[in-house]
């Protein structure tokens, strides 16, 4: 017969279960935030790692050779403080040596985040190239940031050189390296780290790094660059296009020997849209080739951004507007030796031809019209002088871009709730946008924040926006996320599965009716005889108060064949059958819970509303 326990045995049987459990919290937030520097960008594939000390002597750490976003609880290691294998199959990381010397030095540090994140990595390859370092001073909530001295990564070197600095202060830059951030716990070296990529962008687009390189001789320049190449797979970034430190005289680029267009797995992040200020050249991720390669085309004319928009290698209205805005720059500077008025009227022929691209994204028009707004208050300076107006006029629309989608998650995310199940459609994303995205953009954030959202994604015939890319980039980013057809979308609501309805939009009306890509109306009307919330998002660019009724909204009519063969080996309709293939539906606004904007959250009769937010 079993003796019943004693209450010591209970109570340590308690004590172990406790134990346990809180170690399954954190080996999941350790896979949470590697996922999340993937999608961020601050690492590559395999490269960084993190650590969290568990006990005394016992360190959780990330393994070696393993995907961040591959990353599960049950494939972490764990290693005592001399690097002992203590449970796990795998191997630790190969930088585990840079973690325990941090541990040993200092016993109040519970967690390490090593990443390779592109603005900090950017300082610290020109502060050892310097011999300089750039953030010394104390900076926001984290202290000085010192450059430790250069030492082979992956050996004990690099811990005993970083170690040296705590625990005065809060993280380093590694020469050849990146960045190294620790706190008590995990989530404060984490947001240590975030914090640390963040200034350093800041201080990049201020042009603190850049000036200072301009002092290297052409030989220490180009050497650089070629350590930004060499050191990451997808460069080191400079000011918003992340891209390698390009050196000012002699530097070069990180496209320098490389194939043009066949620049796969340089990025570990993406960005739709980037502009290179050095070779002024658009870069354009080709969106038709997704999920499939990972692929970036380069344009210095507008002809070449107006076919890339034509045939959706650039999509999404803010993507498009950003585009639009930087080709309309790239015909001042190949017009930019005309005497003005002549500038501006090739100018004026360049804009006509890129709003004929897409009419119905009001955004590539809103662009434009910015653009010629600029160049006509530039009336009295020469073209070479209008050309350096409408490139801030570009950088400005991309920089308020990527401001307008981060509001929108925050407004968003305040009609959202932990674990709920979300209906996308189309491709509302960070691809459609300059960052984050607009519909995606709560998601994004709940990612973030932890609230576990379970996400249903329309395939969205005929062109597959769903299955291609927004299935793609919610997976990269470990979005809980399901494929369905746009069929299927009815019995998912019927089953229970879905709390809200989350798209984006390419024009609302000042009456409140949203054009959005085709399939999005019967959506709306299913939902609504189901009670279930549908949410439109709009940036404030995509209302057009000139259009009174979703019926004056253009609906742009793309080719048949994007039906019956572009996604088949053979064709898979009978030659000669009469097609209709319209890109947008419109949603009445009476079947339209709200519309998110970044300033506001507007419900019920949205006139009103609409006019407010826009002026």
């Amino acid at each position: 017969m079993t003796q019943p326990k004693t209450a010591q045995e209970q109570s340590e049987i308690i004590d172990q279960s406790d134990k346990e459990n809180q170690e399954q919290a954190v080996r999941q937030e350790i896979c949470r935030i590697g996922r999340l520097m993937q999608t961020k960008g601050y690492i590559a594939a395999t490269d960084g790692n993190i650590s969290v000390r568990i006990a005394t002597n016992r360190i959780l750490c990330t393994p070696s050779g393993l995907n961040k976003g591959d990353l599960k609880p049950d494939l972490l290691v764990v290693v005592d403080l001399n690097g002992k294998l203590l449970e796990g199959s795998g191997r630790p990381s190969s930088e585990i040596g840079l973690h325990l010397s941090l541990y040993r030095k200092c016993s109040e540090i519970r967690a390490v985040v090593h990443s390779h994140a592109p603005s900090a990595t950017a300082f610290a390859l020109a502060g050892q190239a310097l011999d300089q370092p750039f953030l010394t001073e104390s900076i926001m909530a984290l202290g000085p940031i010192p450059l430790a001295p250069y030492a082979t990564p992956g050996t004990e070197a690099v811990g005993i050189a970083a170690a040296e600095f705590c625990p005065a202060c809060n993280g380093v830059l590694l020469a050849h390296h990146g960045a190294v951030t620790w706190g008590e716990d995990l989530q404060q070296a984490w947001f240590r780290m975030d914090s640390l990529e963040h200034t350093a962008t800041i201080l990049l687009k201020a042009g603190v790094l850049t000036e200072k390189v301009k002092e290297l001789p052409e030989a220490e320049a180009r050497r650089l660059s070629d350590l930004g190449v060499k050191m990451s797979r997808f460069g080191q970034a400079i000011g918003q296009s992340g891209r390698t430190v390009v050196l000012g005289q002699g530097g070069l680029s990180d496209r320098e020997g490389l194939p043009n267009a066949e620049l796969e797995e340089i990025d570990s992040g993406f960005l739709a849209v980037r502009f290179d200020d050095v070779s002024n050249r658009l870069i354009l991720l080709d969106q038709t080739q997704l999920p499939n390669r990972l692929v970036y085309n380069e344009y210095d004319e507008p002809a070449g951004v107006g076919e890339a928009i034509k045939r959706l290698e650039v999509r999404g209205a803010p993507a498009i507007g950003v585009a639009a805005a930087y080709a309309y720059y790239l015909g001042a500077l190949k017009n930019i030796e005309e005497p003005r008025p002549r500038f501006d009227e090739l100018l004026s022929m360049i804009g006509d031809n890129l709003n004929k691209t897409r009419p119905t994204a009001v955004n590539l028009k809103w662009a434009i019209d910015r653009m010629e707004a600029r160049l006509a208050a530039a009336s009295g300076l020469t073209s070479r002088e209008a050309a350096q107006e409408l490139l801030n006029e570009a950088r400005q629309i991309h920089d308020e871009d990527t401001a307008i989608c981060r509001g929108l998650g925050e407004q968003g995310l305040t009609l959202l709730k932990p674990g709920m199940g979300l209906l996308t459609h189309c491709n509302a994303g960070a691809l459609a946008t300059s960052r984050y995205g607009t519909a995606l953009a709560p998601i994004y954030l709940g990612e973030e924040r932890g609230y576990g959202f379970k996400v249903f994604a329309d395939e969205t015939r005929p062109l597959l926006q769903g299955a291609r890319l927004t299935a793609w980039e919610l997976q990269r980013a470990g979005v809980d996320v399901t494929l369905i057809c746009d069929s299927m979308a009815s019995i998912v609501m019927q089953n229970g599965w879905i709390d809200a309805i989350l798209v984006g939009c390419d024009r609302v009306a000042a009456n409140g009716d949203s054009a959005n890509k085709i399939g999005t109306s019967g959506l709306a009307r299913i939902a609504h005889s189901l009670g279930i919330p549908f949410y439109i998002f709009a940036p404030t660019s995509t209302i057009d108060l000139n259009c009174p009724t979703g019926a004056d909204i253009p609906i742009e009519e793309r080719s048949g064949d994007e039906i019956t063969t572009l996604w088949y080996a053979g064709r898979m309709a009978p030659a000669g059958v009469k097609i209709y293939n319209p890109a947008f539906d419109v949603t009445p606004a009476e079947y339209i819970t709200a519309i998110v904007t970044e300033k506001a959250v507007l419900r019920g009769h949205f006139a009103e509303g609409l006019r407010n937010v826009k002026n």
